[in-house]
């Protein structure tokens, strides 16, 4: 067992090292692609999804299996920055605020909704963009302190 996990640790440095030969303009000009492609894994992820500890979070795809949750932070991040990047010499404004959080809000908001059944932007919803609703509670996933109703 040690063998495999060595070898695919040492797949995955390779794999690391390689990536980094990509130009950084390669990855942010296919950011948007890699995003969609992401999201679209996380939809039918229920459907289609491998069961491993009682969650269908993984993906087969042949020989290899990967967990689309764990990509999704990189390919949020990664057309985060391509949006900023577009966003050239002018000054941010509220419009583009909320597309960066848009674009980290899909893939948080699928992969939460798939293990508790609740949509995390409304349930961790600061109070101030809420307007003092109620936000709904979920037994087993208690809130961060600092983002519960006072």
């Amino acid at each position: 067992l040690w063998r495999l996990a060595s070898l695919v640790l040492n797949l995955a440095f390779l794999v690391l090292a390689l990536a980094t030969l990509i130009p950084y303009e390669i990855w942010l000009e296919y950011a948007y692609l890699f995003y969609g492609l992401i999201v679209l894994s996380l939809i039918i992820l229920p459907l289609l999804g491998h069961e491993v500890a009682g969650s269908r979070s993984w993906l087969d795809l042949g020989p290899v299996r990967i967990q689309p949750s764990e990509v999704a932070k990189v390919c949020a991040a990664l057309a985060m920055a391509a949006w900023i990047r577009e966003l050239e010499s002018r000054t941010m404004e509220r419009r583009d605020f909320a597309v960066l959080l848009l674009l980290a809000a899909v893939p948080m908001g699928l992969t939460k909704f798939k293990h508790t059944g609740q949509c995390p932007i409304i349930r961790y919803a600061p109070p101030a963009i809420t307007a003092g609703a109620q936000l709904p509670q979920h037994p087993n996933v208690p809130a961060p302190a600092i983002l519960r109703p006072i």
